[in-house]
């Protein structure tokens, strides 16, 4: 199952303060896209993070590394498990 109206990061550890790169949300279908991204500092790509809210229950996920092709990154967005519960 996809999630829409996730809050989605593009985060590259190699770069100074907090490593944000870009934020997106989902779109109804669960994608999300990050055109014009860098290349990335860190020698093994960025990370994505993503969490949303379901019926009062924060849910998070995290996938690393990420290496878009080109300039374009998007995929969707999938329903994380409660394995990756964690509190906001």
């Amino acid at each position: 199952l996809t999630q829409f109206r996730a809050f989605v990061i593009l985060i590259d550890p190699g770069i100074g303060g907090n490593g944000i790169v870009a934020t997106t949300q989902t779109d109804t279908e669960g994608f999300y896209i990050f055109d014009n991204v860098p290349p990335a500092v860190n020698p093994t790509g960025y990370t994505v993070t993503a969490c949303v809210v379901i019926d009062n229950n924060p849910f998070f996920g995290l996938r690393t590394p990420v290496n878009p092709p080109g300039l374009q990154f998007q995929e969707a967005l999938p329903f994380f498990p409660q394995t990756l519960l964690t509190s906001l």
